[in-house]
């Protein structure tokens, strides 16, 4: 008896201390690991730059699409059954990339990869499996995926500057494959729920969802902040590598001050979260992203440079887990039995809007994206300053 209980415990912390990390810097690093290949990529396939700029927003509505079933399948079916079947679909979507013979197939296979995407039911495993610690762990979890974000792209932008850009999509193939042979040390956990699926409740949720007020609010949050930085995903590859005629492998670099903006924002997060509200995180995230979009749009006037873009953007990156973790907690707070339902419900409206600003995005010049994303954090913060407001007047006047 004694033994299995120690085979178990230290199972449960291979579990918590690799194999649960390398999946979420997987999940984090899956929507950008092939932004340094995409201007050779549209070189070699005759491709327009519109065309290489489609490739982001694609991915990321296919990543909407999943979010319209996957939360409901995880809370119905386990996270673990959904994680292995996203899984496959990225290797799916990423053979179709690196068998692309034009630029439309290129982009069906990054829609493919959008497809799967796994962090909705990744989160909801996580809170399964450590229910008690599960705040701690996602802090500490977010920040290292945060951390080895750009040591993903400066390796994909290596293996894009001095080979092939398939080593890239094989490099990310691997990497899959072997995540998904760590499943088998995963615990197969319950499913959160008494019934099986039905049709007919899952809508009945996502309708009771879209009547709660603490929903918009979050929503519209999660959309402003989001909706700018997949602005700037879409037209920085472009605006770095060609208008500024640097390589992939320095893109890959350049990409280490934004996330260090968000490194920041995820400990800026963990201290503000034990001393004021979520509401009031929300608020100091909305001003930093307004104020970091002012400056840059000023400063990028007169010094056209891109350590002026990515050191601005990091503002903005610094008020993202600010907004986003925020608004997150509390959406899967409303009803705990369908957190995983509520999160996909969320990232199914923050990840369309990401992929139709992206889409909007792919259009213009690199001169508009300060102004665009300007416009976008603005509107979306004063919209959800009244939606917010009213609220709370509902709240004390029932």
């Amino acid at each position: 008896l004694k033994f299995k209980e120690a085979a178990v415990h230290t199972q449960n912390k291979f579990v918590l201390y690799f194999v649960l990390p390398v999946l979420v810097i997987l999940s984090y690093s899956s929507n950008v690991y092939l932004l340094p290949s995409l201007p050779k990529v549209a070189h070699l396939l005759h491709a327009s730059e519109a065309q290489q700029k489609l490739a982001f927003p694609l991915l990321l509505l296919g990543s909407s699409f999943n979010c319209f079933f996957v939360g409901a399948l995880a809370d119905f079916f386990g996270a673990k059954k959904v994680m292995v079947v996203q899984m496959v679909l990225v290797m799916i979507g990423t053979c179709i990339c690196l068998n692309a013979y034009r630029m439309d197939v290129f982009l069906l296979g990054c829609f493919v990869q959008g497809l799967g995407i796994f962090s909705v039911a990744l989160i909801k495993y996580i809170e399964l499996y450590e229910p008690e610690r599960a705040p701690r762990f996602f802090a500490v979890y977010f920040f290292l995926g945060c951390a080895c974000i750009p040591v993903v792209m400066i390796l994909s932008g290596y293996l894009c500057h001095y080979h092939q850009w398939a080593s890239v999509f094989w490099f990310w193939f691997l990497a899959i494959l072997l995540a998904l042979l760590m499943f088998y040390f995963l615990p197969r956990l319950s499913a959160n729920t008494a019934c099986d699926f039905k049709f007919k409740d899952y809508f009945c949720d996502i309708a009771s969802y879209w009547r709660q007020g603490e929903f918009y609010a979050a929503l519209v949050s999660c959309m402003s902040i989001g909706g700018a930085v997949a602005v700037f995903y879409t037209l920085s590859p472009h605006i770095i590598i060609h208008d500024f005629h640097h390589t992939s492998r320095d893109f890959g670099f350049l990409m280490i001050l934004p996330i260090i903006g968000r490194l920041v924002g995820n400990g800026l997060y963990f201290f503000l979260s034990n001393r004021i509200s979520i509401y009031g995180v929300i608020a100091i995230g909305k001003w930093v992203s307004c104020l970091a979009m002012l400056l840059y749009v000023v400063a990028f006037h007169f010094f056209p440079t891109p350590v002026v873009l990515m050191a601005f953007v990091g503002g903005v990156m610094l008020a993202y887990p600010l907004i986003r973790t925020s608004s997150f907690l509390r959406v899967m707070s409303i009803n705990p039995l369908l957190a995983g339902s509520a999160l996909s419900f969320l990232a199914l409206g923050v990840k369309t809007v990401k992929g139709v600003s992206g889409l909007f995005a792919a259009r213009q010049d690199g001169e508009m994206m300060g102004l665009l994303m300007l416009v976008i954090v603005v509107v979306g913060a004063l919209i959800h300053t009244v939606i917010h407001r009213f609220n709370i007047r509902c709240q004390k006047n029932p």
